[in-house]
């Protein structure tokens, strides 16, 4: 995944800050996705959709769990000292739009960061 999405980046020609700021947000999503939501079945899958324009970046990382957007929301904040747990929170203050949504068709839940370009240069 991380091959693909950094080939990706480099053919819509995106590097530097907002190159790190993606790889690192879908870095954080996923391995939430895998360890929260799947809880590392193999068995389930985990989807990455990105959508480039001029504008803006969007990553949508779904995961097929049984996630509950309150229970994410209800967090607690981890200690500066902690290892773990900080992904999500990373994730809110790096990208500049973040949303959540549980899937209709199916279990799971999406995460959706935008990225303005523009406000990478």
């Amino acid at each position: 995944m991380f091959d693909d999405l950094a080939e990706t980046l480099e053919q819509c020609r995106i590097g530097g800050r907002l190159e790190w700021a993606i790889c690192l947000c879908v870095s954080e999503a996923f391995c939430n996705a895998l360890l929260h939501g799947n809880k590392m079945d193999p068995e389930k899958t985990i989807f990455l959709a990105l959508d480039v324009n001029q504008q803006i970046v969007r990553a949508d990382i779904t995961d097929q769990g049984d996630g509950d957007i309150e229970n994410i929301r209800m967090r607690s904040i981890p200690s500066d000292q902690t290892e773990t747990g900080r992904g999500f929170d990373l994730i809110e203050r790096t990208a500049n739009r973040l949303e959540l949504t549980n899937n209709r068709e199916a279990p799971g839940l999406t995460l959706r960061m935008e990225f303005i370009r523009s406000e990478w240069d």
